[in-house]
């Protein structure tokens, strides 16, 4: 697997058709919004047509339901803002362990990303729910994701695959290899 770093106008160029996946990592989503603004409908169109979306925090909101979203992958996926940063314990669910190679339980670090809440009969395939916050920081409004709210989600977007993280992943020792193993997962088939 190779990775590289693209920017928004090689987005806007068509860049993604020599590529297999799409990781849109944390970082300010409003700002994402408004700078991959162009670019979101390359962005649709190559998963749409085949492409691996992967969100990560703000990557998660832009591809979501919301007030932040740009991309409306899975409307049926509303993304609330909610803020806090800490550890969180996730429960996954039987899709979640065989996708992400995890364990039932894990913890995961959180910030600033979305609760979602997924619709029933959405067709959404829930991975792993919040059932706890450890709060890192003092400040009272950071509250974390809402308990049961969803930490992770995968659904399918014309022929491609979108799988949205409210939490980062690769800050979380049992739960870093969790990219990689969709990207794996979904190359086979799964």
């Amino acid at each position: 697997m190779s990775i590289e770093t693209v920017k928004t106008q090689e987005l806007r160029d068509g860049v993604l058709k020599g590529f297999d996946a799409l990781v849109v990592p944390g970082g300010y989503y409003t700002q994402y919004v408004e700078e991959l603004g162009p670019a979101l409908d390359s962005i649709q169109a190559f998963v749409r047509g085949g492409g691996i979306y992967i969100g990560v925090c703000a990557g998660a909101y832009v591809a979501s339901q919301g007030n932040y979203c740009g991309l409306n992958f899975l409307p049926n996926v509303e993304a609330r803002e909610t803020w806090g940063q800490g550890y969180a314990h996730l429960t996954l669910t039987g899709a979640g362990r065989n996708l992400l190679q995890a364990p039932s339980v894990v913890q995961g670090w959180y910030k600033n990303g979305p609760s979602l809440f997924v619709r029933p009969g959405s067709g959404a395939q829930v991975l792993a729910t919040y059932g706890g916050f450890f709060r890192a920081g003092s400040h009272p409004s950071e509250t974390g994701p809402s308990l049961g709210s969803v930490a992770a989600v995968r659904q399918t977007y014309g022929r491609g695959t979108v799988v949205l993280f409210s939490l980062h992943p690769e800050f979380s020792p049992a739960f870093q290899p969790a990219i990689s193993n969709v990207l794996s997962a979904v190359a086979r088939g799964y």
